[in-house]
């Protein structure tokens, strides 16, 4: 019975299949495209099953009648086209397929290449630039460094003259923000375990603090009593041998060709024992001759000189390559800070100093060479110190910071006459601290020879250089060597210095 909806029967479903499936052999064994052919084939299956439960009741028949055991396998699979056209233009489509992805791979992969191409000339020009950069300010910082004495004479020589031009300007709140900044910029330039040093080469510290602290203050005390100077300018001198040793007594050891390492330690050492020292000497030597505040001068001497030393070393300890970074820098902004205090301390004092400079200016000067004489021999001959580091002890013994002397009498002394000597030091000290250093480093230093006996010989002492301490002390530039530092990127450049 037919199905009034279907219209078809088991049979007339089992012939129209087999006519479709006919139809559609013939249709792929017909010269067309491979195209026409999926089509034709697409078009004979909705011809068999575009109702679902016809093709399933079509798909039953057939099994119960076993068609698809009788049915040949070219009715039950259509095969591929046979003519030769047909053939080739399918090969030849799935060739170009995978011809056109390769030659998309290789375009990708050569505009990858050139990206890089580009992208590693761009590092590589920057770092050029970079390099020639770093190697032009090394230069220009070390050929400042080395010409700072004079720089600085002729600072204080200048404000000597025209102190108006100046002390209007530069006040006595500057000289300690320069003070303090000289101090930070050291304490980047050191690391922890710098200040650990010490413990290496205790009887260096011994020996320094002892002539630092110890006679440098009792031979002050002296000529102020030998050239029979006022209180106030007495006061003056011993308040300058009692403070720690200045910073350009490592540049001065440099210059010397000195113990830089040794150099360092004992500047790091005074500093660092510099506010419980001042105080404590001043209140010996002073207290009878003028009225010495002690817990003043121990307060502000450890925010002009302890506080800003520990920020920046442990600043260092925390961002130490942005430190790093800003190496090349720091000896610039040293001297510029000493250039400042120059002439802040010279016009301040200028008044003083053409006062006093007939009484005091003697006593100075044979402070500091007392002081520079003396260190050298007891490091010498005394300690049987090898030349560079006697060189390095003597320095550290007779050169001091005036700068904080003068701030610490500006302060807390009531008679301006106590900063006189402090002021006469800084111009006195920058061509004698220079003729020393040659001096050493022309006639003082020894032969090779001599250099190797007396080396042997020194004892716990003379340990050699410190790894951990740097040859080039701080906020001295380095000397331009071709090897320079350049921005960070993947292509190593270096720039050789003609």
């Amino acid at each position: 019975m037919k199905d009034p909806e279907v219209g078809l029967s088991a049979k007339g479903l089992e012939g129209a299949a087999q006519d479709a499936t006919a139809d559609g052999v013939a249709a792929a064994a017909t010269p067309t495209s491979a195209h026409d052919d999926r089509g034709m084939a697409q078009r004979a299956r909705w011809a068999v099953g575009w109702r679902p439960w016809a093709r399933r009741s079509s798909r039953s028949n057939l099994r119960g009648s076993g068609a698809s055991e009788t049915a040949p396998a070219s009715a039950q699979r259509p095969s591929p086209p046979t003519h030769p056209q047909s053939a080739g233009s399918g090969t030849s489509s799935s060739g170009s397929d995978a011809d056109a992805e390769k030659n998309a791979k290789d375009d990708l992969a050569g505009s990858r290449a050139a990206t890089e191409t580009v992208s590693d000339r761009l590092r590589t020009a920057l770092g050029r630039v970079g390099a020639a950069a770093s190697a032009a300010l090394a230069t220009a910082s070390f050929a400042l460094t080395l010409a700072s004495p004079f720089l600085c004479l002729g600072a204080g020589l200048w404000a000597l003259y025209r102190p108006s031009t100046f002390s209007s300007t530069i006040t006595g709140d500057w000289v300690r923000v320069c003070l303090a900044l000289l101090m930070l910029s050291m304490g980047l330039t050191l690391s922890l375990s710098d200040v650990v040093g010490a413990v290496k080469r205790p009887l260096l510290v011994l020996m320094s603090l002892v002539l630092e602290y110890g006679v440098a203050p009792l031979s002050a005390f002296t000529l102020g009593h030998i050239f029979r100077l006022s209180p106030a300018l007495r006061a003056g001198l011993t308040l300058m041998g009692s403070v720690n040793g200045g910073q350009a007594s490592n540049l001065c050891t440099y210059l010397a060709h000195g113990d830089v390492a040794a150099s360092v330690l004992m500047t790091l050492t005074s500093s660092l024992l510099a506010t419980g020292a001042i105080p404590a000497l001043s209140r010996i030597y002073l207290s009878g001759v003028v009225e010495v505040d002690a817990g003043g001068l121990a307060s502000s001497t450890a925010k002009l000189v302890l506080a800003p030393l520990a920020v920046g070393v442990a600043t260092k300890a925390v961002a130490d390559r942005v430190v790093r970074s800003l190496e090349p820098v720091l000896p610039m902004v040293g001297i510029v800070a000493v250039l400042i205090i120059v002439f802040g301390t010279t016009s301040l004092a200028a008044e003083q100093i053409f006062d006093s400079w007939r009484v005091s200016l003697a006593p100075t000067a044979l402070f500091h060479v007392l002081g520079f004489g003396i260190g050298y021999v007891v490091a010498r001959w005394g300690a049987r110190q090898r030349h560079a580091v006697a060189v390095a002890v003597a320095f550290e013994s007779g050169f001091k910071s005036p700068a904080l002397s003068f701030v610490l009498a500006r302060q807390h002394f009531e008679d301006p006459v106590v900063v006189a000597a402090s002021a006469m030091s800084i111009l006195f000290l920058a061509p004698a601290a220079l003729a020393t250093a040659a001096a050493f480093h022309i006639w003082g230093k020894p032969q090779p020879d001599q250099e190797a006996a007396s080396g042997s010989s020194t004892g716990a002492l003379a340990e050699g250089r410190d790894d951990d301490i740097p040859s080039v002390p701080p906020l001295v530039a380095r000397a331009p060597d071709g090897k320079v530092l350049v921005p960070p990127t993947h292509t190593e450049v270096r720039v050789e210095s003609s």
